[in-house]
């Protein structure tokens, strides 16, 4: 059974850049930012997939990965 984990959390964010615009960050600790986003379902996701799996955000990113990859255009 893996490790339960509460370490990511979603916190409301504001950009200087973009007043009055609500964001939305995922942290861990009280200063290291994962993702920002728009909506607050998409961080909530985010937050729980790092919950279950920290090395979510990195999977599938590695050389061998990228070069599989199909271009777009």
């Amino acid at each position: 059974m893996p490790k339960v984990r509460n370490d990511f959390k979603v916190y409301p964010y504001q950009a200087t850049a973009k007043p009055g615009v609500e964001q939305w960050q995922v942290r861990s600790g009280s200063t290291d930012v994962h993702i920002t986003s728009n909506t607050l379902a998409e961080a909530e996701r985010v937050a729980a997939a790092l919950n279950a799996d920290p090395y979510y955000l990195e999977r599938g990113n590695t050389q061998a990965d990228r070069a599989k990859m199909k271009p777009t255009a």
